[in-house]
C-alpha cells in the first residue's frame, strides 16, 4: 500500500519533506536554510493535494493549486498562532516580554485575516466541487463533518477577532490570564480543525 498507492507515495514525501523541513528550521537563521524550508513547506503543502481529493477532480491543476493555496494558507494562519501562543503563554510575567508579543500579535493579525480569507474561499469552492449539492451538506457522512469543520473554522475566526480586539490590547497592562485563556481557545479551535480535516479527507465523497 505505502509503495504502490497515491495514498502511500504522498505518505514517504510528506515524511521526507517534513525531516528536511525541521532539520531546515533548526539550521535557521542562515540564509541557505531559510531558503531550504521554505521550499520543503510549500512542496509539503502540495501533498495533499495530490493524494486527496483535488487530484481526482475534473480540473485537477485547478484542484490542486487551489488546494496546495488552502494549505499554504491555514499553515500560515493556524500554524504561525499555534506556536506564537505555545511559546508566550509560559513568559507573559515579564513586562518587556509582553510589549514585545503584543507588538509580534498586531503585525501578526493583519496576517491572519488574510490567511482566514484565503482559507475560507479555497475552501467553498473545494465544497462546492466535491459537495455537488446543499443537500448533501446534512445527508452525508462527508457533509456531516465539513459542516462541524466550518463550524470550527467560524469559532477560530471569532477567538481570533477577540484576542485581536480585545486580548492583545491588554498585554501591555498586565492583563495575561485574557489572553492565555483566549489564546488557548483558538489554539484548541485550530487543533480541531486539523483533526476534521484528516476524517474529511478519508471520507468519500458525496458525488463518488
Amino acid at each position: 500500500m505505502v509503495f504502490e498507492t497515491a495514498w502511500g507515495v504522498g505518505l514517504i514525501g510528506q515524511t521526507v519533506l517534513a525531516i528536511v523541513a525541521s532539520f531546515a528550521f533548526g539550521a535557521a537563521p542562515r540564509r541557505s536554510a531559510w531558503i531550504t524550508a521554505t521550499v520543503a513547506t510549500v512542496l509539503l503543502s502540495v501533498t495533499p493535494a495530490l493524494s486527496g481529493h483535488a487530484v481526482g477532480e475534473q480540473r485537477p491543476v485547478l484542484g490542486v493549486t487551489l488546494d496546495t493555496i488552502h494549505v499554504l494558507a491555514g499553515g500560515v494562519w493556524l500554524g504561525t498562532l499555534t506556536v506564537i501562543v505555545a511559546l508566550s503563554i509560559p513568559v507573559l510575567g515579564d513586562a518587556a516580554t509582553r510589549k514585545a508579543l503584543q507588538e509580534i500579535l498586531v503585525r501578526f493579525s493583519k496576517l491572519a485575516l488574510t490567511a482566514a480569507a484565503i482559507v475560507t474561499l479555497t475552501g467553498l469552492y473545494a465544497a462546492w466541487v466535491h459537495v455537488g449539492s446543499w443537500r448533501a451538506l446534512w445527508s452525508t457522512p462527508y457533509g456531516d463533518v465539513l459542516v462541524l469543520k466550518l463550524c470550527a473554522i467560524v469559532v477560530a475566526v471569532l477567538l481570533g477577532a477577540v484576542n485581536w480586539r480585545v486580548a492583545v490590547p491588554r498585554l501591555t497592562v498586565g492583563r495575561v490570564p485574557g489572553f492565555a485563556a483566549s489564546g488557548s481557545a483558538e489554539v484548541f479551535a485550530a487543533l480541531l480543525i486539523y483533526l476534521l480535516t484528516a476524517v474529511l479527507v478519508g471520507r468519500p465523497l458525496p458525488m463518488d
